[in-house]
């Protein structure tokens, strides 16, 4: 039997972490110059990465509700998840039966965050001044892109490392 409560937390959880990281990040970056010169592509910029960070932390939620729950290390509770989905909890629901429609999520809000990042590169591109060195807000910028690029890198980091529990 399925406890919901578990699985409503989870999502909950998700939720609130993915919107308020994009708000956060929405507010930051729209008040930026070289961010706000095409807010439509920020706009999918950072719908995309919020869809990306709901779905890995709510599969980083149910890992760890997993790992709480049976009172094992990661890699014991990645091994029950993949034997045992016929014994639905809340964590095998979300990792084994929702699996079917986060992975292809992923996959697409990754590579639409990417694409709309390049673009929004792309335009500062071609902001730069011809004549003369750019300014230091052009290297501020490329720190603050270098950081949004990175963002997409994190949670698979923090997914993979709960194995090491």
């Amino acid at each position: 039997m399925i406890d919901y409560t578990h699985v409503i937390l989870s999502v909950a959880i998700s939720l609130l972490i993915a919107v308020g990281l994009s708000l956060y990040s929405y507010k930051r970056l729209s008040a930026n110059k070289f961010f706000s010169l095409s807010l439509t592509t920020l706009h999918v910029f950072i719908i995309s990465r919020a869809a990306y960070y709901f779905v890995f932390t709510l599969m980083i939620c149910a890992f760890f509700l997993a790992i709480i729950v049976f009172g094992v290390s990661g890699e014991q509770a990645r091994l029950l998840i993949a034997t045992a989905p016929k014994e639905l909890n809340a964590s095998t629901l979300i990792l084994a039966e929702w699996g079917n429609w986060m992975l292809p999520v992923l996959f697409v809000t990754m590579f639409i965050a990417i694409f709309s990042l390049g673009q929004l590169g792309r335009l500062v591109l071609r902001s730069i001044p011809e004549e003369g060195a750019p300014g230091k807000e052009y290297g501020l910028f490329r720190f603050t892109f270098f950081l949004l690029a990175l963002s997409l890198i994190v949670p698979p980091l923090v997914f993979a490392s709960l194995l090491l529990l």
